[in-house]
């Protein structure tokens, strides 16, 4: 494909500014050979850096490969001015009906169309325009910082009638015989309560993975990860900027990280990265199998719709904006990766519960508590290095661990479990690798009518990705939480998972994911300092996942409390039937 098409085969990429980090291009070349030829990169201008030194040369057993170390690509505006595509963003995340959506577009086509749809159990079009002049605009650096400031060259007025949900915008024009698209998207709030569940995407989550220009939460242009020793990521993230390839929409039979046809292996087998392999092959964001709608809440959403119950949909930042949002409904859904929340956004969901409302929260790794500046605008989180970096030292806005020592406000406290004591489940080189949820209290209300018996397991599907647990011990055959770290103790724990903070190296695994960095970031988080000792760490290494039900003033708590329980409904009928014995005693 020419250089006019905005769209870069990876041997092609040079050495301008934004088209490559470091590095060779051959370099970059032989990463895309190793998986059978040059991979087409999604959308328009990509970028990539080299592979770490010899690693090129490194023999690569059938069927698997490393490049996703050391082979970052992203997703920016062509420095060609020849090139050719669109990208689109929203002004804001949510809106109400009858308010205005301004779509802000960077496009080099003479003209584009857009096409808006309603996207859950069926793909409803709602509005459609073509023949919209496009504009090229200048795009910053540091956009995902300061946002990208196109200007708006479309907008929408949203009927009052229009129902609650998430809507997918389209953007394409034609070329030649090829249609190109991106994909904006926002959420639609009812108006007024029109259903007894609010479901609440996590979009903070969203926005911290969204690595569109190449800076989100776990990495940067140039380096650098969220574990290491030096700030190598991005604390404060704009929302003005579009979403990164996989986020909104992936095609169907995408792999997970821990699908589960590569648990069960043979001794000796490498660690198989799905994910990482597929958005390297195929032009995709690799931190989009971590986060956004496409891959988690959609999931949630169109299986409601499936067995009948009724949701209002809303954003993360909506709470910020109205604390007393949640006051009207019975029952508050989350589901995926829910990582990322404010102090006063905790606030509400206490206040929810103690008011009597029921916490549905089928999602992991409650972990960081991040402040929202700019009007909501902008996330800001630094994470384990919120004690030297953090220019705001007050515990409510300071952003690093719930459960450091100066925060002291662990957030299994409003969702009953957090991810410092679970952590990592079913990805290549974490425990277990053949994973399910134990069963403890099979009389439990949240598994009546399952079947299931003491000691059976169940779940393994969601069993995935990231967990949330507690501090255990067990008495005569069960689990009781022993309250260390400010955790609460008025839980029933109904079924039990074990889990990891990293990945266990072997000598046939020589590069993991989650490596000895990563696994150091759990108890630096815990004792608010990065020179942490052997013996901390071994404490925390290892953790569990519990699915749970936790009081809290008229209301409480339930969980399923891994990122990808809602990849299961559908899939796995345990799984289906306690998410209905939730939902069900919530909205009764």
């Amino acid at each position: 494909m020419s250089k006019k098409a905005g769209t870069v085969r990876l041997p092609e990429v040079n050495q301008k500014r934004r088209d490559l980090l470091k590095g060779s291009a051959a370099a970059v070349g032989a990463a895309a050979a190793a998986v059978g030829g040059a991979s087409m990169l999604g959308g328009s201008g990509a970028n990539a850096s080299s592979l770490p030194s010899g690693d090129a040369a490194r023999y690569v057993p059938p069927g698997q490969w490393w490049q996703h170390f050391g082979v970052e690509f992203w997703e920016f505006p062509s420095d060609d001015p020849e090139a050719v595509e669109v990208w689109a963003y929203t002004d804001k995340l949510s809106y109400a009906p009858g308010e205005t959506v301004s779509f802000h577009v960077n496009s080099s086509a003479p003209t584009f169309d857009v096409t808006i749809y309603r996207d859950g159990l069926k793909l409803e079009e709602v509005h459609a325009t073509n023949g919209i002049a496009g504009r090229r605009s200048p795009t910053p650096a540091d956009c995902f910082s300061v946002g990208c400031g196109w200007p708006a060259l479309h907008t929408w007025s949203l009927p009052s009638d229009l129902r609650s949900g998430f809507y997918l915008a389209v953007f394409s024009f034609m070329r030649g015989e090829e249609r190109i698209e991106h994909e904006a998207g926002f959420i639609l709030r009812a108006a007024k309560p029109t259903a007894p569940i609010i479901f609440m995407c996590a979009t903070q989550t969203w926005m911290a993975y969204n690595d569109w220009a190449g800076g989100n939460y776990y990495g940067k242009p140039g380096g650098g990860s969220s574990t290491g020793t030096e700030l190598g990521f991005i604390p404060k993230l704009h929302i003005h900027r579009p979403w990164a390839r996989g986020f909104l929409r992936l095609p169907k039979g995408t792999p997970r990280a821990n699908d589960v046809a590569y648990r069960t292996r043979e001794a000796g087998a490498h660690a198989h990265y799905l994910n990482f392999e597929f958005s390297m092959a195929n032009g995709y964001s690799k931190w989009a199998a971590g986060a956004g709608w496409a891959h988690y809440d959609r999931h949630m959403a169109i299986w409601c719709e499936k067995n009948g119950y009724e949701l209002d949909y809303i954003a993360q930042q909506d709470l910020a904006a109205n604390p007393d949002l949640l006051k009207d409904y019975k029952c508050l859904l989350t589901t995926g990766h829910d990582e990322y929340y404010t102090w006063e956004q905790r606030d509400s969901i206490d206040t929810f519960m103690e008011n009597g409302g029921g916490f549905a929260r089928f999602g992991g790794n409650s972990n960081w508590q991040s402040r929202l500046e700019s009007d909501g605008q902008v996330l800001v989180t630094y994470k384990s290095n919120a004690e030297t970096d953090d220019p705001l030292k007050d515990e409510r806005i300071r952003t690093g661990s719930w459960v450091h020592p100066k925060t002291n406000r662990n957030s299994a406290t409003t969702f009953g479990v957090d991810s410092m004591f679970g952590h990592l489940v079913g990805i290549p080189a974490a425990a277990p690798r053949t994973p399910g949820f134990i069963t403890l209290r099979p009389d439990h209300w949240m598994l009546k009518d399952t079947d299931l018996y003491y000691g059976d397991a169940f779940g393994s599907i969601a069993a995935g990705y990231e967990c949330d647990g507690l501090p255990v011990t067990f008495r005569d055959g069960l689990a009781y939480s022993t309250g260390e770290f400010g955790s609460p103790t008025n839980v029933e724990i109904v079924a039990f998972l074990f889990a990891r903070a990293g990945e266990e190296k072997r000598d046939h695994t020589a590069r993991v994911f989650a490596d000895e960095a990563y696994l150091l970031s759990t108890p630096q988080g815990f004792y608010g300092r990065r020179d942490v000792s052997e013996a901390e760490v071994a404490k925390h290494t290892r953790g569990n996942g519990l699915v749970l039900w936790m009081p809290k003033g008229k209301g409480g708590v339930a969980t399923g409390p891994t990122c990808d329980w809602c990849y299961a409904l559908g899939r796995d009928e345990f799984v289906d039937k306690v998410t209905q014995n939730v939902l069900d005693r919530f909205t009764s």
